[in-house]
């Protein structure tokens, strides 16, 4: 991908996560930064160049007031796409089926996994948090959640996790160094590898 088309994608998912987290914040709907859109904002006060999607987490608990906006967001030039679990797991007991949530922009075409903005939904369970994210589960401390920071982000203030230094430890160990090699199988939050 070439200089202009990654300031392109940059751009776009820019756009995508800000109008979406400005609903959460007016709809009262806790979220914290996610992944490498948590890394790129922490590191280096910005979204990474070369990374393909945007993250964002919800806990489980709000996921009923989130779909109640769904409307709102697709009246903003986005289109959601649910992603249910495909197995069950004993962190849902409940058998909720929301993974996460696939939103893009409605006026352009893209291949799956370009320029999308990831809701992951995340589950309690005992003294831990639960999600899935490319078919592997992974788990974090409760005390991560128990409250959320906010911190700048151009402009704006944005959520991330309590303790977001020692977060992104857990996720990446040394996360200070750039590694564009970087993917999902590598996170060390990892409890259970996909089959």
């Amino acid at each position: 991908m070439d200089f202009f088309q990654k300031k392109h994608n940059c751009i776009i998912l820019k756009k995508q996560l800000l109008t979406v987290i400005d609903l959460l914040d007016q709809h009262n709907i806790p979220y914290h930064l996610e992944g490498g859109t948590l890394l790129g904002i922490v590191r280096g006060g910005e979204l990474i160049p070369w990374d393909h999607d945007t993250d964002i987490s919800i806990m489980s608990c709000d996921y009923d007031r989130l779909a109640l906006i769904f409307d709102e967001i697709k009246k903003s030039g986005l289109r959601l796409k649910v992603k249910p679990f495909k197995s069950k797991h004993a962190f849902n007991p409940h058998n909720k089926v929301h993974r996460i949530i696939k939103v893009k922009d409605k006026r352009f075409y893209f291949p799956p996994g370009a320029n999308t903005l990831d809701i992951f939904v995340k589950y309690p369970h005992e003294d831990k948090i639960y999600w899935e994210a490319q078919q592997n589960i992974m788990s974090v401390d409760q005390k991560f959640y128990n409250n959320y920071k906010e911190i700048p982000w151009g402009n704006r203030m944005v959520k991330v996790p309590c303790y977001y230094n020692e977060y992104l430890t857990l996720k990446y160990g040394d996360w200070q160094k750039v590694n564009k090699e970087w993917n999902c199988d590598m996170e060390l939050t990892i409890v259970k590898k996909r089959e």
